[in-house]
């Protein structure tokens, strides 16, 4: 019985190691005009993936990295810094003060950007306990 229990707390104990993240937080994809002010110029960009820490964004004539913007997301004027540029548009950080961080985390996560599981199929997440475990 003891061998038993210490076979399985290993292999629990293998499973439920966390697995580094790539990002700081997990981004949704999305397909929505967004109006972006740079400087005095309003222009609409579309936007492609969001997180609460950030944007992608598609324009054509993307801004230097580092400009300061406004973009109307989450139902406010947010803040946001260039941080990288891609080859169809460009990335951007939300402002980190503490108010804009509170109604950013408020509105993400009640607002449409989040859907609830509506269910969990069985062997692809067999699969990748297995793959944790023994890959």
């Amino acid at each position: 019985m003891v061998l038993y229990n210490c076979v399985v707390l290993a292999i629990v104990r293998f499973i439920c190691i966390e697995q580094p993240r790539r990002r700081k937080a997990e981004r949704f994809e999305r397909d929505e005009p967004i109006l972006v002010h740079e400087g005095a110029e309003p222009r609409l960009v579309r936007m492609a993936d969001i997180s609460i820490s950030g944007a992608r964004f598609i324009d054509p004539a993307p801004p230097p990295i580092g400009a300061s913007i406004k973009c109307n997301v989450y139902g406010q004027n947010v803040s946001a810094t260039v941080v990288r540029r891609t080859r169809d548009g460009f990335g951007v950080r939300f402002e980190d003060a503490v108010a804009t961080r509170i109604n950013v985390v408020r509105a993400f996560y009640a607002g449409e950007y989040v859907r609830a599981f509506r269910s969990v199929r069985a062997a692809p997440v067999g699969k990748a306990l297995l793959m944790r475990l023994f890959g």
